[in-house]
């Protein structure tokens, strides 16, 4: 064919974006069968074969396709991995997460909110039914904050499927559950090792559901028949899956290193990202993101002559009481901050429980590091619920930094106390 090479539409794009367990369509149970493989890279000394991480989301930058949208479905997501370090056995956070502390913020904004207004409605004589639904209606900016910016934490493997790709997988716990079970069966039932180079085998991971509390999982070894040669019957075999010399090759140059997915930002990156109102330019420009020369006034410079602008490189961040608003844009938040006396008392509150945060340090830095746990293996936190260990914990130090009183909290976060509506009907 010459210059032309042979087409092959059967190529797909590897390592795009990490697989993940699916469903069947109309209800019905999803099978996803990946050959798994074993600890490699920098992980290969430990002989860890998986890493549990937690990613928050919510951000978005700039879409590579349409760079001159707007529309908040065209604009990508940009995950980042919680910086969180917790002792699970003393509860000890040893490092915060300006995004964790946010998420802590919001929670507590919340659920004093609804203490003081359940209490306000049940002196009133509302209905359970009514007062649930007026507090509905006042907390729904701060939930959908809280949905929105939301922490996913996943198992994440090194995998191949079927068609002999090559891709890290994301694994629910209850699926890592079930799957070490299986393993353990391989291992003392076949004499197996389920995921050496020279022998491993399929396991098949089977989604039913769909949403965070209608999801079930298991994981099956996938068998094959075979026919026995001496006496022609058909017997039930454990399906090998050897990895072939041109199979490990590939798999060195298109896998990741577990370690380095995904992005990892520093404190100062992601106090950043909490304070720049989730502009998409302003999220690419913290997170170092260099976008092509697509937007119209690229295009412009371009046509011009005008060389591309070198990304504006990160600034220390100076600490947060003095930080003020950026006057070229409007701090997007879900707390409702708009004056400046309030946005004042706000930043003051925070600083206040910073400086609590630092003087329990250093209490606890002198006595002896207590074992620090592995990360539990528990199911990551749905969509608007309370945060679990599974990542952000809501702080249990929280409350002792608590204002004055209830009007005084919330009035520094722009809420107003609920007052009835006035009466139509006269006495007589």
């Amino acid at each position: 064919m010459g210059f032309f090479a042979k087409p092959n539409y059967s190529q797909r794009r590897e390592n795009n974006s990490p697989w993940t367990l699916k469903a069947g369509e109309h209800g019905t149970a999803g099978h996803n069968r990946y050959r798994l493989l074993p600890a490699y890279g920098k992980l290969a000394a430990s002989q860890k074969h998986f890493l549990y991480i937690p990613l928050h989301f919510g951000y978005k930058g700039v879409s590579f396709n349409k760079p001159d949208s707007t529309n908040p479905k065209d604009l990508p997501q940009r995950p980042f991995r919680c910086i969180q370090e917790k002792d699970w056995k003393s509860g000890i956070i040893r490092t915060s997460c300006p995004q964790c502390e946010k998420h802590a913020e919001v929670e507590l904004v919340v659920k004093r909110t609804k203490d003081e207004l359940t209490k306000q409605f049940k002196e009133e004589g509302k209905s359970d039914e009514e007062a649930k639904k007026l507090i509905a209606e006042v907390l729904e900016p701060h939930m959908n904050w809280l949905r929105q910016y939301n922490l996913d934490s996943k198992y994440y493997f090194a995998a191949m499927n079927e068609d002999g790709e090559f891709n890290v997988l994301k694994v629910p716990s209850k699926a890592k559950k079930a799957l070490e079970e299986r393993m353990k069966e391989v291992i003392e039932q076949e004499g197996v090792d389920p995921l050496d180079v020279d022998q491993g085998v399929w396991f098949d991971f089977i989604r039913t559901g769909e949403g965070f509390t209608d999801t079930s999982y298991s994981v099956d070894v996938v068998y094959e028949t075979v026919v026995d040669q001496q006496t022609g019957k058909r017997l039930k075999s454990l399906k090998m899956a050897p990895m072939t010399a041109e199979q490990v090759e590939k798999a060195q140059k298109v896998l990741p290193e577990l370690v380095d997915i995904p992005r990892i930002l520093t404190a100062e990156q992601i106090q950043r990202l909490v304070d720049c109102g989730n502009d998409p330019h302003e999220v690419d420009s913290i997170m170092g993101i260099v976008q092509r020369q697509g937007t119209a006034d690229a295009r412009a410079r371009a046509a011009a002559g005008i060389p591309a602008e070198e990304p504006t490189p990160l600034q220390p961040v100076k600490p947060q009481h003095q930080q003020q608003p950026s006057p070229a844009m409007k701090p997007v938040t879900p707390l409702s901050v708009e004056e400046t006396d309030e946005r004042r008392e706000f930043l003051e509150f925070q600083a206040m429980k910073r400086r609590q945060r630092e003087a329990e340090a250093k209490v606890f830095a002198q006595a002896p590091a207590p074992e620090v746990a592995v990360a539990p293996d528990e199911e990551p936190v749905a969509a608007g619920a309370p945060m679990t260990p599974s990542g952000a914990v809501t702080k249990t130090n929280t409350l002792s930094s608590q204002p004055a009183s209830m009007d005084d909290f919330l009035g520094s976060f722009g809420f107003k106390p609920y007052a009835a509506p006035p009466s139509n009907t006269q006495k007589s």
